[in-house]
């Protein structure tokens, strides 16, 4: 006497809602992971990836570094895109604008030495150094007055040369009022 369920049913609903790693493991041995054939893994609907910037989809973009994103981004934050402001001088403005803001963002963090990371790595692959520095980043690029900021090591494990980058970030803090 009993409810029966379909055994990928059973599969599916125990890998998504087991919190036990040895459930996961018995169960995730009966399926079966295969690329998209219409994203070919880029997990978006065909609508979103059929938007370009520069020749790239989104899920391009967020793949590469951000060193290399700013790279792309510095021609339109000056002109924008010659072709558009041509025919569309309203959108060119629009984009110019938008990257103008993406290159400031930008700036901070590669001001922070984080310029190999990529917009798609998720926060659980971050070491605590990149964490706290992505944490500050952000500080330097918020309004937010009346705040402390306590800092337990910051230059722990970084390069000199990052180190040195974050000491001008938190000058950066100091220079717009935010920090003593």
């Amino acid at each position: 006497m009993g409810t029966f369920t379909s055994a990928r049913r059973y599969v599916l609903h125990t890998f998504a809602t087991t919190e036990s790693a040895m459930m996961k493991k018995r169960v995730s041995q009966f399926m079966l992971s295969t690329e998209c054939p219409l994203c070919h893994g880029k997990r978006l609907r065909l609508e979103a990836l059929s938007v370009k910037f520069a020749g790239l989809d989104i899920a391009d973009l967020s793949r590469l570094t951000l060193e290399r994103l700013g790279e792309l981004m510095r021609p339109y934050e000056k002109d924008g895109s010659p072709k558009l402001a041509r025919e569309h001088p309203e959108k060119a403005e629009v984009a110019r604008r938008i990257a103008r803001d993406v290159c400031e963002r930008l700036s901070v963090l590669l001001d922070l030495g984080l310029g190999y990371l990529t917009l798609e790595r998720s926060t659980p692959t971050l070491s605590p150094g990149e964490l706290q520095r992505l944490r500050l980043a952000t500080q330097v690029r918020s309004n937010l007055f009346g705040v402390v900021y306590v800092l337990d090591e910051p230059s722990a494990g970084l390069h000199p040369a990052d180190t040195e980058a974050l000491l001008r970030a938190l000058d950066r803090l100091k220079e717009i009022g935010r920090a003593h």
